[in-house]
């Protein structure tokens, strides 16, 4: 699968504190295709739950963020970062060697 991001504020990879805010109640319509893109690719969504961040599983489980691989964790802090508003339609990401830690059949 190839996620094709064409995103334009700028924000450097790597803070999760600023992943731990707020959902955004709105997300537009090409950002919504994307997430669901990489829910595909995490099978899931992230959450947040008393300071931790998990991946809950299409099947219904709950999974630390810890625990899962590299390259699915950089993946899943995407699909946060965009939920809560932080990448938006036209932004860019400043993301220093995305490839590092990814499978190639993402």
């Amino acid at each position: 699968m190839v996620l094709q991001l064409d995103l334009s504020c700028s924000f450097v990879m790597g803070s999760m504190v600023k992943a731990s805010l707020p959902e955004t109640r709105e997300i537009s319509g090409i950002m919504q295709g994307i997430l669901e893109k990489i829910s595909n690719a995490i099978d899931g969504t992230v959450i947040l739950e008393d300071d931790s961040f998990y991946v809950l599983k299409r099947d219904g489980k709950k999974i630390d963020f810890s625990l899962e691989a590299e390259g699915l964790r950089k993946i899943g802090l995407l699909w946060k970062l965009i939920r809560n508003g932080l990448l938006e339609e036209g932004c860019i990401l400043l993301w220093d060697e995305p490839e590092a830690n990814l499978n190639p059949e993402l």
